[in-house]
Order: structure tokens, then sequence, then C-alpha cells
């Protein structure tokens, strides 16, 4: 079954260093990022507003990780950007969120998913023009409609 906004996000299998890791949404939820690859620019640009966006997000309580599809990729996208959040690999992960293969199976899907605290699913956009994957007003949209729940970073 296809995951909707309102359903309870499931467990994703991820590695975080080559070792299995746990996804947790903070008291505000949780903003999942899949890139389409390690290497694809917007999804960098996408991970790079993240980064910017970051202290606005954990003054929400929400927390922030990335989702790259390739074994061995996520350490480079972590470095070269310089993320603090998770970074993490797991092509099942995308396949488990619905984000396909397409075109004969030769371009990976893209989006984003935003969690409330209790883990249920607020925004969802699944694109495969990398370019739509982050829906930057819909999450600012779902921020001004939070209380902050931490003191600024």
């Amino acid at each position: 079954m296809l995951l909707q906004v309102g359903d309870a996000l499931p467990h994703f299998e991820v590695l975080r260093d080559g070792k299995p890791a746990r996804l947790e949404a903070g008291p505000g939820g949780l903003l999942l990022y899949f890139m389409r690859t390690a290497d694809c620019p917007l999804c960098r640009a996408h991970v790079k507003r993240l980064i910017a966006m970051q202290g606005d997000f954990a003054r929400h309580g929400l927390k922030i990780a990335v989702v790259v599809p390739a074994p061995d990729s996520e350490l480079g996208v972590a470095k070269s950007l310089g993320a603090t959040f998770p970074v993490v690999q797991s092509r099942a992960a995308h396949e488990q969120a619905g984000f396909k293969r397409v075109l004969f199976e030769l371009v990976q899907q893209s989006g984003t998913i935003v969690t409330d605290g209790a883990g249920r699913i607020t925004l969802l956009q699944r694109a495969t023009n990398p370019g739509s994957a982050f829906p930057e007003d819909a999450v600012w949209a779902l921020l001004e409609a939070m209380p902050a729940t931490a003191a600024p970073a």
C-alpha cells in the first residue's frame, strides 16, 4: 500500500556509517528528504536548503534526516555539504515510501515526507523531477503552524 498523508510513518531499515540505524522523530516530528542520487545537483541543492533551515526546524522540535539510495554515498553527501543531521543509506526505504524507479527503471524518484510528533505523515511529496522534490513553501507553512518547542539554537 502506498503511503499517504495521515498514515503512520513505517520503520525504515537504514544504514548510517555502514551500520543499522533508526530514524527518530523529535517532539515536532521528522522531515525525511529522499535524494534521487548522492550526486544529483538539484538534490544536493535541497540538502543545502535543509542545512540552512535546520535552526528553524530545531526551534519547532522537527528533526531532519536525508536518505540516499546507493551504498557508501551517504558519507560523501554529509561531508561535502556539511550536514550535521543524519544522512543515511537505504534503497529499501525509498521503495517502502513509494519513491519508485521510473522511465524504464533508469530514474529514481525523490521527495519529502514530514511527520508530526506522533509519527503521522503531514506532508508527502513524490517527484520524478528532483526540482520539485522538496516543497519548501509547504514545509514553511507547516512550521508556521507549529508551536516553538525549543530555544533557538
